[in-house]
């Protein structure tokens, strides 16, 4: 499972967006892009 590249947390929601996709934190709100591989599993 993804966990939050900042702090940690594993509350993590994916998103799609016109780039693509990117995960949020739902803990500090810090989002970060999701490589293809993340997000066809």
């Amino acid at each position: 499972m993804e966990q939050c590249k900042k702090c940690k947390s594993k509350e993590i929601t994916i998103h799609k967006s016109e780039k693509g996709y990117f995960f949020q934190c739902e803990d500090c709100g810090e989002t970060f892009e999701a490589t293809k591989g993340d997000w066809e599993k």
